[in-house]
């Protein structure tokens, strides 16, 4: 993939942009959640041509500002009862997993921050939302970490913390903030799922 700018951008934002479109690495794992629940041909695509690839810097200004508001947040991670962007790797088979869980709170609750709009939270949880936080506690269940499994297998909350980029006095009969807390459905294959094991805190 290359970048081109049309408009002028300072050299440190350009930087930021191409830092942060190649953050997201998987290690020894084959591919990452976010891969996992997207189209197969789109993934396929972006592999095959990725030499051809041509983007404007300026149109990775909002994924930029999701990883601003990431980073900041993590800074203020309570360490005795947060997990704070959490690594998780899971084998199935020969397969590897991974995936980067944003927060996990006193071994119960697992939480996945969104830089959104206001129109994107209007119907409640995004489907592919609701399948990137259950292969989130998948991936927690079948970990070759023990607390991770620990973690997991207590988990019995799903929340996305949306922050609305676009927010305005407008929206503020449906949406009174900036920010809307939306709970996700367990799948009914994980919701069942209990462990005897104490979580390890």
């Amino acid at each position: 993939m290359k970048f081109v700018d049309s408009f002028g951008l300072p050299g440190p934002l350009k930087r930021a942009i191409e830092w942060q479109s190649n953050a997201h690495k998987i290690g020894d794992a084959n591919i990452s959640c976010t891969s996992l629940i997207d189209s197969p041909l789109v993934r396929y695509l972006w592999r095959v041509y990725d030499d051809q690839i041509v983007l404007e810097y300026a149109s990775r200004l909002w994924p930029l500002f999701g990883s601003i508001a990431h980073m900041i947040v993590e800074k203020f991670g309570d360490k005795t009862e947060e997990h704070v962007e959490r690594r998780v790797v899971a084998q199935y088979g020969d397969f590897r997993i991974s995936g980067g869980i944003d927060l996990i709170k006193s071994g119960r609750r697992l939480d996945d921050y969104k830089f959104t709009s206001t129109y994107a939270v209007a119907d409640g949880c995004k489907i592919e939302w609701e399948r990137q936080e259950n292969v989130y506690l998948a991936l927690l269940r079948h970990s070759q970490n023990e607390l991770d499994r620990a973690m997991g297998m207590s988990i019995d909350e799903l929340w996305i913390c949306a922050m609305l980029r676009d927010w305005g006095p407008r929206f503020k009969k449906d949406f009174p903030t900036q920010v809307k807390m939306v709970n996700v459905r367990i799948w009914d294959s994980l919701k069942d799922v209990k462990s005897e094991q104490t979580p390890m805190w």
